[in-house]
C-alpha cells in the first residue's frame, strides 16, 4: 500500500480517558510501524483548588479550575449541577458539610471527575438573641443564641457581658441578675458581631393560675 494513508482513530479506551490518533505518516513507503505517527491528545484531568481560608455562610467564594486538556466543565454541589463556568463562584446560605465535584470534558467526549469535601460554617452576622424578657426571681432563665447548629464548631469565641462586665464565655448563659446582657462572637472566618438583650428579674411575682407557687403554670396547679 505504497503512499497510502492508513488512518486509525481510537477514542477513550475502556478504563481510561486517553484519546489517541494513529496513522501512517504522509510519504511513508508502507504501512509498517516504521512510518506510524502516534498523536497523543493528552489525558484529561479534572482538578480545582478550594479557598485557602475557612468558608462561612453568606460569603462569596471562588473555586479555581486547574483541569488539564479539558474544553468544557460542569460543577456539582452535593450531586446537584450548579455551574458550567470555568471557575465556580458560589455563596452558601446554610452551614454544613458539602461535596464539591468538577466534571471535565474534551472534544472527544472523554471525561474525568474530581471532588473535595468542605465544611461551611455559620457567619457571625447570623447572631440573634431572644427578645427582651422579664422573669421571676426563683425561676431559671437561659439566654440562647441561634448561631450554632448541632454538630458544628461554628464559633471561635464567645463573650457575655452584663452591664459592661464579663460574665461568661459559653454559647448560652443563665441570667440571675437584671440588666443588659451582651454577647460578642467571632466566627471561624474571623467575622465578629454582637447582640444584646435586656432582662428584668422580678423580686416577687406569681403567674396567673400558678396556685402552687412554683413559678410554672401547668397541670400541677389544678
Amino acid at each position: 500500500m505504497l503512499g497510502d494513508w492508513l488512518g486509525i482513530e481510537l477514542g477513550c479506551r475502556e478504563g481510561s480517558n486517553e484519546g489517541i490518533n494513529v496513522g501512517c505518516e504522509e510519504g511513508s513507503k508502507d504501512g509498517t510501524s516504521e512510518g506510524l505517527s502516534v498523536l497523543n491528545l493528552g489525558i484529561i484531568g479534572a482538578a480545582f483548588t478550594i479557598p485557602s481560608s475557612n468558608i462561612c455562610t453568606n460569603t462569596l467564594k471562588t473555586f479555581f479550575n486547574t483541569s488539564t486538556n479539558a474544553t468544557t466543565h460542569e460543577w456539582l454541589i452535593n450531586g446537584n449541577p450548579t455551574s458550567t463556568e470555568n471557575d465556580l463562584n458560589h455563596t452558601f446560605t446554610e452551614a454544613g458539610e458539602y461535596t464539591i465535584a468538577l466534571k471535565a470534558f474534551d472534544t472527544e467526549s472523554c471525561e474525568d471527575t474530581y471532588s473535595q469535601n468542605i465544611t461551611v460554617y455559620n457567619n457571625a452576622a447570623d447572631l440573634n438573641l431572644v427578645e427582651d424578657i422579664a422573669q421571676c426571681q426563683n425561676s431559671t432563665l437561659v439566654i440562647n443564641n441561634t448561631v450554632l447548629e448541632a454538630g458544628l464548631n461554628d464559633i471561635q469565641s464567645y463573650e457575655w457581658q452584663l452591664n459592661g462586665s464579663i460574665v461568661g464565655n459559653t454559647a448560652d448563659i443563665t441570667a440571675t441578675q437584671s440588666g443588659t446582657y451582651t454577647l460578642a462572637v467571632t466566627d471561624m472566618c474571623g467575622n465578629t458581631n454582637s447582640d444584646t438583650i435586656n432582662v428584668i428579674i422580678e423580686d416577687d411575682c406569681v403567674w396567673p393560675g400558678d396556685t402552687n407557687y412554683d413559678y410554672i403554670v401547668n397541670n400541677k396547679d389544678l
